[in-house]
């Protein structure tokens, strides 16, 4: 790590008021307040742009149950559609529309466990 040498050119009374200011955050001097001002505030800023760039949770939150609600509801409107079972040529015969009429039922006692509400 290599020392800078910065020239800052202050009126009288941001002088006083960064000397001030050192003092109540038990600076040694000016020049150790404004090393400290400078980092504080670039990392603020740093943190603001990334912050920025974030997803709001709380509507992330709100689109996804949007979304799991349509897909719970096309769920329940397509099970007296499916098939009892279908075969495999693995694992032979599968009962696809009793697995989804159990995952339905799972999620609905998650949801009303858990006080959700997908609409």
């Amino acid at each position: 790590m290599s020392d800078h040498t910065v020239t800052v050119r202050a009126t009288d009374e941001q002088h006083g008021t960064w000397r001030s200011t050192a003092s109540l955050l038990a600076q040694r001097n000016v020049a150790a307040f404004l090393r400290y001002a400078g980092d504080f505030t670039a990392r603020y800023y740093r943190e603001e742009n990334l912050q920025a760039g974030l997803k709001d949770p709380v509507l992330t939150r709100i689109v996804e149950k949007k979304y799991m609600g349509a897909l719970l509801n096309a769920a329940v409107s397509a099970l007296p559609f499916i098939p009892k079972e279908t075969n495999s040529y693995t694992h032979g015969p599968l009962p696809i529309k009793k697995d989804l009429a159990e995952a339905i039922e799972g999620v609905r006692d998650f949801l009303s466990r858990n006080g959700e509400d997908y609409r």
